[in-house]
């Protein structure tokens, strides 16, 4: 009864529903991320296989995928699927087009580019 006098559960209380809501998030994340590389994989499938992610940001999401062609290891850049919506690929397309302009020792050349499956990716040694 003390604790709730002094206002001690309804601060637990909120930590725990905090914790509960990063969670949920966490998981739902997971598994929109997991939803986007079967999706690449399938669109992708016949050309490379996705290997796994090797990372994401607010725009895009990276897989090592094998270009099975030719037995190399590629990247995979994929746009959000949420972000398609709301900004739609054209900002990613621009990406594209400038990364592919590009000359420098340091920054990897587009090898290919396209729509997964709605998708918008390109793909780079």
């Amino acid at each position: 009864m003390r604790a709730a006098a002094e206002g001690g559960y309804p601060g637990r209380l909120q930590q725990v529903l905090v914790m509960a809501c990063m969670l949920l998030a966490s998981a739902s994340e997971s598994r929109l991320l997991s939803d986007v590389r079967e999706a690449v994989q399938t669109a992708l499938g016949g050309r490379y296989r996705v290997d796994r992610e090797i990372g994401h940001g607010g725009m895009a999401i990276v897989y090592l995928a094998q270009d099975l062609a030719i037995d190399r290891q590629v990247a995979v850049k994929v746009l959000r699927p949420e972000l398609a919506s709301m900004v739609g690929p054209q900002r990613f397309a621009l990406e594209v087009r400038i990364t592919a302009h590009l000359q420098h020792p340091n920054i990897l050349q587009v090898i290919e580019a396209g729509d997964a499956a709605g998708i918008p990716y390109y793909i780079t040694p």
